[in-house]
């Protein structure tokens, strides 16, 4: 009984320490000959563009996106605005219209569901490259000239930008969001060396418009389109220079809402698209897929499996080490969500177990609700961008 205890344990911890340390390394190697990330010019012949902005009740950010959107540093001629309006019950359909004499177009939805609205613009859009954008991430000057760059390669299907958060006040899942982000670029940037980038931000992401496939109304343009592309033996790059800034949610709640949101959106479509990869030339994909993301997914049931084992073998000195140094991390966690329910700056360095932790039950929770056959609405008011999960 003791051995196949602690060959669990050693199993739960590998498979820990692979999800955030292995696949990493195992993807930075793969990138060593590509010691550089690739360089665009940007070209004379500017491509000419449909920008997507979804939108639903956006009455408080639609003006400034749409001002932002004609302000860009990119040929007006070459640029189409469509604002994908989906059952919105303010002002945002009347705000859109006042921008009719600039050239944006108002599509307006009453159907439920951000992925059909995204399926009606784009079935309407009438240039090579669609960009898709929310109403309330604000995009640099150049971002899309920085975004439609690397299309002059005709190998690369998809571009996924760079999400940076605006100022606002310093809280402890304003941090844990900060380092994850920081976190995830990192595996873009190594991922986009092989042109193998995963899932982007419905931010700012960029698309040759012929492949674009209607997706189902579960499935977000975050994840399905890049998948997509890649298993149709295209590249999808990250282009950090390509840089939309957002707010973050503020509130433990409110971020704990999305991640799950998020997960169970894409647990549901990585068992949607696993059809198309289980074929000898999409290996490396599947291969990736389960590291990046679904054993990514699992870790909650790895922690629970950690805790449960080093219990039951601690009368061993090792594994009770191991079970004291979870048990004082899980306390701190739960400090630091008392310290966040009660707004203690003091206790900001806990933000590091706090959001392990809240990253991880979302994900708990929401594959426990994809096992039942739950699901989520797919628009959510959580100020930050749709992006992918834990």
């Amino acid at each position: 009984m003791e051995l196949m205890l602690t060959a669990f344990f050693w199993s739960f911890a590998l498979l820990t320490v692979y999800a955030y340390l292995g696949y990493p390394l195992i993807i930075t190697v793969l990138g060593i000959r590509r010691s550089r990330e690739a360089r665009y010019h940007t070209s004379d012949e500017f491509p000419r563009v449909s920008f997507i902005i979804s939108a639903r009740n956006e009455e408080k950010n639609i003006r400034r996106k749409l001002q932002n959107t004609l302000a860009l540093d990119y040929p007006r001629e070459r640029l189409e605005i469509l604002v994908a309006s989906n059952g919105s019950a303010d002002r945002t359909d009347a705000i859109a219209t006042d921008f009719a004499s600039q050239g944006a177009k108002l599509i307006s939805i009453q159907e439920p569901g951000k992925t059909h609205a995204q399926n009606l613009a784009v079935a309407q859009a009438q240039n090579d490259i669609v960009v898709f954008s929310d109403a309330d991430a604000t995009y640099r000057g150049d971002a899309l000239l920085q975004l439609v760059a690397p299309f002059q390669d005709h190998r690369i299907a998809a571009v996924l930008g760079k999400v940076v958060w605006e100022e606002s006040t310093t809280s402890m899942v304003r941090e844990g969001e900060s380092l994850y982000w920081r976190y995830e670029n990192y595996l873009k940037r190594r991922e986009s060396r092989l042109g193998a980038c995963l899932a982007g931000s419905g931010a700012i992401m960029a698309l040759r418009r012929e492949l674009y496939e209607p997706l189902e109304p579960h499935l977000m343009e975050d994840f399905a389109i890049p998948v997509i592309a890649r298993a149709k033996g295209y590249k999808v790059v990250f282009r950090p220079s390509a840089i939309a800034s957002h707010a973050t949610a503020e509130g433990g709640r409110a971020q704990f809402q999305r991640k799950a949101r998020v997960i169970l959106q894409d647990v549901r479509a990585f068992f949607d698209l696993l059809p198309r990869l289980l074929r000898p030339t999409r290996a490396f994909l599947l291969w990736q897929l389960i590291s990046h993301k679904l054993v990514r997914w699992l870790v909650p049931f790895f922690l629970l499996g950690l805790l449960a084992t080093s219990a039951a073998l601690a009368e061993l000195p090792l594994f009770a080490a191991v079970l004291g140094l979870q048990l004082a991390f899980y306390l701190m966690a739960l400090i630091g969500y008392l310290a966040e329910r009660l707004k203690m700056p003091k206790a900001l360095p806990l933000y590091v177990p706090y959001y392990f932790c809240l990253v991880n039950t979302a994900a708990f929770v929401a594959l426990l609700m994809a096992a039942s056959g739950r699901r989520m609405p797919s628009w959510g008011k959580a100020t930050a961008p749709q992006e992918e999960g834990a």
